[in-house]
């Protein structure tokens, strides 16, 4: 069968999808990415077909699109999502509400919409595979007349935020077309597919027909959808593993990594997720540990001039399937990425959370589970904090074996491969019904 992925437009997020677009390569089928072109290098880098649509985009510039759309749009005044009143609540619901925005109300993407659904219906796949903000993709699946599969990256938060705007309203969710006159998620997407000419909007929209979740062990499926779970595998682009990996630590406590992830440079812009690196190196600073830090001048403060301690080896970029396995733990900002390749390589991990979509929710899991610790977030860490941790992480042996354990979980949920069938079988289902 032909295989459509769309994934977000950040490399971080395509490196998830990568895994089980090559198991289902592996098994046959023919398999591309929808890509807007300035992200084209990452589906190459990755041995897979892209195929280029519409304009370029870039997350980092995101409210700036928003804010100069002819007509604008005020992303907390559009209802269909409910979240916590806090500074946090209200941001995850703002990037949710700006996914759906994004394609199906700016005039700057419209174009590149039209350019996508035109493209998935004249290669005509059976499955469209999307990533969890895409709905542009749910889109092009709709009007193409192909499954969909939504592929989680983390907490389900727009299945949480509409379940709660849909109990407020009182419809429940899942049912219908949409939670009345002021839905604005579901008045956006039914004009889109209006648009399109295609069948009308239902909360499959919103959710696929299923739900692919590749982290069950961290993050369990949301009650009532069709969900798959399988084992994240950890990729990252072709790189060469540079001399000093193979050998030992040059220190005798041992390696640890330190890493504020790939997203903070591709659509963050180097702001650290406003955690401290000066504050993270002078907690680090003396010890009898070589820390590998995964962090580019852009990164440093000033531009590159703040001290880096003896004991802190400075590099562009490492895959962590070849830098893990070596490391005694690993700091990082809770991106499921990392997390999940520490997972993968049974290394404990302490969790400084950035104030995003759902690190914190995910540093809690690790914690639980014994795998390591979750810190305060960005305003909350000191150099103490982040010393004491280390160290505790370091010297108590129960949290090797918390990692271990996670890595356990993991190892037993089907891996992207076995997953192949169940795939098929959900695809001739739904497009036998359509």
């Amino acid at each position: 069968m032909r295989v459509l992925f769309v994934p977000l437009a950040a490399p971080a997020h395509l490196a998830l999808m990568v895994p089980t677009a090559w198991a289902l390569r592996t098994a046959g089928h023919d398999v591309r990415f929808a890509v807007p072109p300035n992200h084209v290098a990452s589906v190459l880098e990755a041995g897979l077909i892209a195929v280029p649509f519409g304009t370029e985009v870039d997350l980092g510039d995101s409210d700036e699109a928003h804010e100069g759309d002819d007509g604008g749009w005020d992303l907390s005044e559009l209802a269909g999502l409910d979240a916590p009143d806090t500074a946090r609540g209200l941001r995850v619901r703002e990037y949710a509400m700006g996914a759906v925005a994004a394609y199906c109300g700016l005039e700057l993407l419209r174009p590149t919409l039209d350019e996508l659904v035109a493209l998935t219906r004249d290669w005509g796949p059976e499955l469209v595979v999307w990533d969890h903000l895409a709905f542009h993709g749910s889109v092009a699946a709709r009007a193409a007349g192909a499954a969909s599969a939504r592929s989680m990256i983390g907490v389900d938060h727009v299945r949480t935020m509409r379940t709660e705007y849909l109990r407020r309203v009182g419809t429940a969710a899942g049912a219908g077309s949409g939670g009345g006159p002021d839905d604005a998620v579901a008045g956006l997407l039914a004009e889109t597919l209006e648009r399109y000419g295609a069948p009308g909007y239902d909360e499959r929209m919103l959710f696929g027909d299923w739900s692919l979740n590749p982290v069950p062990e961290v993050v369990p499926a949301p009650p009532g959808l069709t969900v798959v779970p399988f084992r994240q595998l950890p990729f990252a682009p072709p790189t060469p593993a540079p001399e000093w990996l193979a050998k030992a630590p040059g220190r005798e406590g041992g390696r640890i990594c330190l890493t504020l992830g790939r997203s903070v440079r591709d659509v963050r812009k180097n702001d650290n997720y406003g955690i401290s690196v000066s504050d993270l190196f002078e907690g680090l600073a003396g010890l009898d540990v070589e820390v590998v830090a995964t962090l580019t001048r852009d990164q440093l403060p000033a531009g590159g001039t703040v001290a880096v301690p003896d004991n802190v080896l400075l590099t562009d970029y490492v895959p962590f399937d070849a830098l893990l396995p070596t490391c005694s733990a690993v700091i990082h900002h809770g991106g499921l990425g990392t997390l999940m390749a520490a997972a993968a390589a049974a290394v404990p991990q302490i969790v400084v959370p950035s104030d995003g979509w759902d690190e914190a929710e995910l540093g809690v899991a690790v914690a639980d589970r014994g795998a390591g610790l979750r810190l305060g977030g960005a305003a909350e860490l000191t150099p103490g904090e982040l010393r004491a941790a280390t160290l505790r992480v370091l010297d108590d042996p129960a949290f090797a074996r918390g990692a271990a354990g996670l890595r356990d979980a993991m190892l037993g949920q089907p891996a992207p491969n076995d997953i192949v069938p169940v795939l098929e079988r959900l695809t001739e289902a739904h497009r036998s019904r359509r």
